[in-house]
């Protein structure tokens, strides 16, 4: 019993040396002070088991002075070795963890280093690709500045030289629109004497001198409105009417019901038109003062031809290219009497409406269109007189909410026949009546002078207005007093007997 007890005491290991690996530090506070804890422990219990191991080779060394030890001594004394060898063992596996959490934290310190160097490499890098791209956008903004700034002064140096252009064209526009004001202001002034000179000096004059200018106005309005893609303007019934009277005088001057139909048509739409759409009398106006003529020569020359006798006129002379046939038409005016309904509506009517049949044939649809297949009508470049009145002030008459917009053009068709009948009414009294034709020609003259009027004090101003009535009075005092001088010169050296010639034409016709 003895000895197993001694051998299993004496077999207690001694503490255990450090393994080389013990000079590793670990990298935390934690680590030091549990390996520190660890060691002293160690240390402590090294200290015990070599103090029993010194006490026993004296125990061995008297044997026989050493009594049997009892059980109960043997028993305690097992106890106490099997305790310490739980402890070496729990010191071995808590040694076993403690290194092998020390490597988990070394592999964890080296992570986080790498990481941190990532990052920093990262952040390097970063920063550098900042420093990059905000010095490429420093180059780019700085070249955009540089291209905006030469662009801006090429934009400037370009306005200027525009606006010095645009004030060189404006200038030369306002001269030159001065200039045909002012040249358009001459003739119409002198026209309207010469044409109001003409009906009382020579009243066949009147007709080749308003046939000559309704001539010459038609062609000049056509090249002014082609220009503006206007030119289907001239096809509307004014214009045909005046076609119609050119042709009468020069072509059938001796035909009665085409006289009658000339008549009717001038006197009563053309003529109540200037009413209707505000013809004004303005005279530096070529536009206006060519609306006007063309609704008005009409009106002169068959008053002209109904009223004014060409007796007493013996240089009338025969047809040419300027001067109708007067024989035919003095003829023709010795069958006149009084009209009747049927030749001042119906006849007008049915040419009025053969005119609106062609009319609505060539703006609606593509029949007598040649240079398109396209309908003038669907045509948004080319202007017509329906297309202005539907824009214009007078849209109302089409611009109907109950109308489908398909059924426009019909109800200006409609409105246009109903317009013509109406003013178709009062020409059997203007025929018959020499007072009331007169005084429905100065009523629409008046009308127009007031438009003419109205023009001038709200769009000229009153100041123009009056520099351009004394101009017309300049202007029409130095015409009639030269023309009567010319005239007193020419009757007294080339018509001595202009007296006793008239006389005698007027005994003629009171005998006739």
């Amino acid at each position: 019993m003895s000895s197993t007890s001694v051998s299993s005491s004496s077999g207690a290991p001694a503490a255990p040396a450090e393994p080389a690996s013990s000079t590793k530090t670990p990298s935390t506070a934690t680590t030091a002070t549990t390996a520190a804890s660890l060691g002293v422990d160690d240390r402590a219990r090294s200290a015990d088991s070599q103090g029993t191991n010194t006490t026993q080779p004296k125990q061995q060394q008297q044997p026989q002075l050493q009594p049997e030890l009892q059980p109960e001594q043997q028993h305690g004394s097992g106890r106490r070795s099997s305790r310490n060898a739980v402890d070496v063992l729990d010191i071995e596996h808590l040694k076993q963890l403690f290194w092998k959490q020390f490597d988990m934290e070394r592999a964890l310190a080296k992570l986080k280093a790498a990481q941190a160097d990532r990052r920093k490499r990262l952040q390097q890098r970063g920063s550098k690709l900042k420093s990059q791209v905000k010095g490429e956008y420093e180059k780019l903004e700085q070249n955009i500045r540089s291209q905006a700034d030469k662009i801006k002064a090429k934009l400037r140096a370009e306005r200027t030289r525009l606006k010095k252009q645009q004030l060189k064209l404006n200038t030369a526009f306002e001269l030159h629109v001065r200039l045909i004001d002012k040249i358009g202001f001459f003739m119409g002034v002198v026209c309207s004497w010469i044409t109001v000179f003409l009906l009382g000096w020579r009243p066949y004059l009147l007709l080749p001198w308003c046939a000559s200018w309704i001539v010459v106005l038609f062609f000049v309005r056509w090249a002014v409105y082609w220009y503006k893609k206007w030119h289907y303007f001239v096809f509307d019934f004014c214009y045909f009417a005046n076609v119609l009277l050119v042709t009468y005088m020069y072509a059938y001057p001796h035909s009665r019901r085409f006289f009658n139909i000339v008549f009717a048509l001038n006197n009563g739409p053309l003529l109540w038109a200037i009413v209707f759409w505000r013809n004004c009398l303005v005279f530096h106006h070529l536009d206006k003062i060519t609306s006007l003529f063309i609704h008005i020569g009409g009106v002169l020359c068959t008053f002209t031809i109904r009223w004014l006798s060409f007796a007493g006129d013996d240089d009338v002379q025969g047809p040419s290219l300027v001067s109708p046939d007067y024989d035919a038409i003095h003829s023709m005016r010795a069958t006149f009497e009084s009209l009747t309904w049927y030749q001042a509506i119906v006849s007008p009517v049915i040419v009025y409406m053969v005119w609106q049949t062609g009319y609505f044939l060539k703006t609606e649809f593509s029949v007598f269109r040649i240079t398109s297949s396209t309908p003038v009508a669907d045509d948004d470049s080319v202007m017509t007189s329906f297309k202005w009145l539907e824009k214009g002030s007078l849209g109302w008459l089409v611009n109907n909410r109950h109308v489908r917009p398909e059924h426009k053009v019909y109800f200006f068709m409609l409105y246009q026949l109903i317009f013509t009948f109406i003013t178709l009414l009062p020409v059997k009294l203007m025929f018959d009546s020499f007072a009331v034709h007169v005084g429905v020609i100065v009523l629409v003259i008046a009308c127009s002078v007031w438009n003419g009027a109205s023009y001038y004090f709200e769009v000229l101003g009153f100041v123009c207005l009056f520099c351009l009535f004394c101009c017309c009075c300049v202007v029409v005092r130095f015409v009639s007093t030269s023309c009567h001088a010319m005239l007193q010169v020419v009757v007294k050296r080339y018509e001595p007997n202009y007296k006793q010639r008239r006389e005698a034409a007027l005994e003629k016709r009171k005998e006739q």
